[in-house]
């Protein structure tokens, strides 16, 4: 008998599911950008989640950490021991912003390097994000 009673109740929910796909599918107003809301309550944060707990990991796989340390050292007299620092820096992420195409975030590079680096890494972001396209662009000055 209760497996009669869940059974039913699993069919109804997903009968409202189905019969309420037309009002999740429908743009929000145009002041926010004609945004879906599917995306904007359930595929943006779950990708900016992903997006902040990866940062690091992608950010060392493909080169973009920079270490602040020479990779030899002195220990005494002419011993020298060389090798890579435990904990490189990364750069910093901005915050999210939801546009109607997808999201856009600012990235701070470190000193030293350029935008052609996170263009090479561009795929590599796409891929480990589960996004369709990153893509770079140069900010204009401010």
């Amino acid at each position: 008998m209760p497996w009669k009673l869940i059974i039913w109740l699993i069919s109804a929910a997903l009968c409202v599911v189905l019969l309420m796909q037309p009002v999740w599918e429908c743009p929000l107003p145009r002041w926010l950008g004609g945004i879906t809301w599917g995306w904007a309550l359930g595929g943006f944060p779950l990708t900016v989640g992903r997006m902040v707990t990866t940062w690091r990991r992608l950010c060392i796989a493909t080169d973009l950490a920079v270490t602040n340390r020479p990779r030899h050292a002195v220990i005494a007299g002419d011993l020298m021991v060389s090798g890579s620092p435990l904990r490189p820096s990364v750069p910093r992420l901005g915050l999210p912003r939801l546009t109607w195409a997808g999201l856009r975030l600012r990235i701070r590079m470190l000193p030293g390097q350029t935008p052609a680096l996170y263009l090479a890494a561009a795929e590599a972001m796409a891929h480990d994000w589960r996004v369709y396209r990153a893509e770079g662009r140069c900010p204009v000055p401010e």
